[in-house]
């Protein structure tokens, strides 16, 4: 079991998203209301960068992110930029 960190929160969120099928993505993403996809756009994105800005930076003696955590927080981003085209796309119908 992987010890708890200050970065364990925002690796479930990523965990959690990456349960589901990549391919599955287009349909949800099409169902859930503007505002609760750019909540949940948010969301994953603050937890990949606060994870990826951690082992980014070069403060020596800081606890850092596992590689696993770090590995998933760079799977997270495709899912990241489907939400922010289908916002971006009907944002543009309007």
């Amino acid at each position: 079991m992987e010890r708890t960190t200050r970065y364990t929160k925002s690796h479930r969120l990523i965990l959690e998203a990456l349960e589901i099928p990549l391919q599955n993505y287009p349909e949800l993403i099409s169902r859930i209301k503007d505002g609760d996809l750019y909540l949940l756009m948010c969301e994953l994105d603050h937890a990949c960068r606060y994870i990826q800005d951690a082992v980014a930076n070069t403060a020596r003696f800081e606890v850092k992110p596992s590689p696993a955590q770090f590995q998933d927080s760079e799977k997270i981003r495709p899912i990241i930029e489907l939400m922010q085209k289908e916002l971006e796309g009907r944002a543009n119908q309007e």
